[in-house]
Parts: C-alpha cells; sequence; structure tokens
C-alpha cells in the first residue's frame, strides 16, 4: 500500500530544496481530470479558485500537489493552485493581505496574527504531532553516540548533550524555532545560558549548506525541511524528536493547519468546505496507496532527485502524520499558544474561540 506511493528516487531532494527555496515559482497545474463522476465541474463554468500558500513542492505538501495533479479538488468543485513558496509569517501574509484563501503551515500564526489584531482562523488541524527533526554532521553524530545516545534515547538526554553547539535554525518567527524552544525549556534548558546557539538560516538551502560545510554542528527542522536533502548528500544523519522516547510534550503540538482569514470564510464558506472535501480525499489516497503510475507521477513532483530509501521513508513518514480528525483542540490550542509567547518572548491572550473555527472540520468525513 504505502509502497506503492513512494515509488522514485531521493537524492534528488537536494535540487528539489534548493529550487523551492530559491523561490522559483512552481507550476502547480496537472492534467484535468475534473470530468470524472460525480464532478462538481462538470456543469461547466468557472470553478472558484482557492490560492494555497505552503513552502512549496515537497513531501510535506503532498496532499495539496496531488489534490491537483489528480484532479481531485476540481472534481469538489474548486480549482486550486498554489502560490511561490512562502515561509513563517509569509504564509499568514499572503492570505491577510487577499493574496491566498489558505496556508498549510502551524497555527502558531493564528496566535502571533491574532495578537497582532489581524484575522487569521484555523479551520482544519491536518497532520500531527509535530515533526521537528535535527540532523547533524556525521562528525556530532559520531560524538553523541560516543556518549551512549541514539535515536531510541530519551529526548531529554538528547537536548541536554546540546549544550555547547551551534544549531542552524529558520528565522526568529518559525513554528519549528518556537517548537524547538519550547521542547527545550519543557526540558528546563535556556539555549542562552546553557551554551547551546541557535543560529537563524533564511532557507532549506543555507541549511543545507551550512551542514554540508561543516559551519554548524547541525540543523532543527521539520519533516518535508531540509533534512531528507541532507541526509541524502550523506552530509548529516537525521533524529527524528518525535520518534524518541519521551517526547510526550511534543505530542501534544499540532504539525500541519489549514488557515484562513475571516474574510474568506465570510465570503467563500462553500468554496473552503469544498477544499477541505477535497484535501481529505486526497488525504485517504494517499494513505490507501496509489497505483505504481500515480505514485511515480507524484515522485516526479515531489522529489524528482531524491534517494528512493529517504523519499520512501519521508513520504511514509508525512502519510502516518494525517489527522483522523481535523477538528482543533483546546489542549493543542494551549500549546500553540505556549509556543507562540516564545516566539513573542511575552504574552499571548488570543480565546480558543476565536482562532479556531471547527464549522467546517466537523463536517469532513
Amino acid at each position: 500500500m504505502i509502497r506503492h506511493i513512494l515509488r522514485g528516487s531521493t537524492a534528488r531532494v537536494l535540487a528539489a530544496s534548493i529550487t523551492l527555496v530559491l523561490g522559483v515559482t512552481l507550476s502547480a497545474c496537472g492534467p484535468d481530470n475534473a470530468h470524472s463522476a460525480g464532478d462538481k465541474s462538470a456543469g461547466g463554468g468557472a470553478l472558484p479558485k482557492i490560492r494555497v500558500a505552503t513552502a512549496g513542492k515537497v513531501p510535506a505538501y503532498a496532499e495539496v500537489v496531488w489534490g491537483i495533479e489528480s484532479g481531485i479538488f476540481k472534481k469538489h468543485g474548486v480549482d486550486v493552485e498554489m502560490t511561490p513558496p512562502a515561509f513563517g509569517p509569509d504564509v499568514a501574509n499572503l492570505i491577510i493581505n487577499g493574496n491566498a484563501e489558505i496556508g498549510v503551515s502551524n497555527a502558531t500564526l493564528v496566535a502571533s496574527a491574532r495578537d497582532a489584531g489581524r484575522p487569521l482562523v484555523a479551520i482544519a488541524t491536518s497532520a500531527t504531532p509535530y515533526r521537528i527533526q535535527l540532523v547533524f554532521t556525521n562528525e556530532t553524530d559520531q560524538k553523541l553516540r560516543g556518549q551512549g545516545l541514539s535515536e531510541s534515547s530519551k529526548m531529554s538526554d538528547l537536548l541536554h548533550a546540546l549544550s555547547g553547539m551551534t544549531l542552524g535554525t529558520y528565522s526568529a518567527g518559525s513554528s519549528v524555532t518556537g517548537t524547538f524552544r519550547y521542547l527545550l525549556s519543557e526540558s528546563g534548558i535556556n539555549p542562552e545560558k546553557d551554551n547551546i546557539k541557535l543560529q537563524p538560516m533564511p532557507d532549506n538551502a543555507a541549511q543545507i549548506a551550512a551542514v554540508a560545510n561543516k559551519r554548524v554542528d547541525g540543523v532543527v527542522t521539520a519533516l518535508g525541511g531540509s533534512a531528507a536533502a541532507i541526509a541524502s548528500q550523506k552530509s548529516g544523519v537525521l533524529w527524528d524528536l518525535s520518534k524518541m522516547s519521551g517526547n510526550e510534550t511534543l505530542l501534544k503540538v499540532s504539525n500541519a493547519s489549514l488557515l484562513t482569514s475571516e474574510s474568506v470564510v465570510g465570503k467563500s464558506p462553500e468554496a473552503l468546505q469544498s477544499f477541505l472535501d477535497g484535501y481529505r480525499e486526497t488525504q485517504k489516497s494517499l494513505r490507501a496507496g496509489l497505483s505504481a503510475e500515480d505514485a511515480a507521477r507524484l515522485k516526479k513532483l515531489l522529489g524528482p532527485d531524491m534517494d528512493q530509501g529517504i523519499y520512501d521513508q519521508t513520504m511514509a513518514d508525512v502519510v502516518h502524520g494525517f489527522s483522523d480528525d481535523y477538528v482543533t483542540s483546546e489542549a493543542q490550542w494551549d500549546a500553540l499558544v505556549k509556543i507562540s509567547e516564545i516566539l513573542k518572548g511575552g504574552p499571548i491572550s488570543v480565546p480558543y474561540d476565536k482562532a479556531i473555527d471547527n464549522r467546517f472540520a466537523m463536517k469532513v468525513k
């Protein structure tokens, strides 16, 4: 089943990631399969357009890419296209400024936006838990293993072993950076006091180059980020915190949410519902397993230069993280607010019922 999703080749993620972060606009349009049985567009006329902001055509956004390529979104009555790659707060800006209707990102963006008086809302939690990954240089990996640590160790033991290291991260407002600082804090670690240097980097390409050239001891990333490229290049070794023991804190944090603005909710509720329904069907098709031909088509879009084994594992992890229930709980929101407070460096007071609109998620089957 899953193995049928994962046919392709993985050294290719490096080229794909570098292309992504250089901001090259990638075409998200696939064959028009819109006129299949039950297709809402079969009656003719222009479909409502949904522009989706993501970090680009990488495995983490397989649902968006495959939903477009396979015609599933059109079958549900919406014409979906991807914006040029956007990261962190830029996703929120695209939505608020009317340049995208949907963003696929972490809902910490909602907390920070609403704290600033901007009407962003989360309408679904599409993937959980948060998949923080550390990718160490080969030398650092050997050093850690020499201390008796491994991927099966307790997460807190690894975090305490980071003292004295320089780790590349994303920008200060990134949910990856905020979640990592949250994990450190929950383990009693203050990076500034405990000699862990977190070095902001603008994008995946910068992280890949920093590890390859040993300018850092490792990087903090997330599933679908620079990790697969670095592992494919064999310049570093990936440690997935979500797979380590003692990671209960991380399990409370949702990985990806579907974000929109109050304006879009008011003007286009039917289009939003259609998008969520198509998104869910796409996840189901990926979870059930694609045909060998379709899997090969998807790989050409998500990772044409990725090593097959790493692509397979990355896609398996992506599919495993699909949420069974799109409804965002108050407990999930509380964890996201704590992370947002770390990013802001101060308190945030954003009520759950203002930030989360579960009406659409509750209708998704």
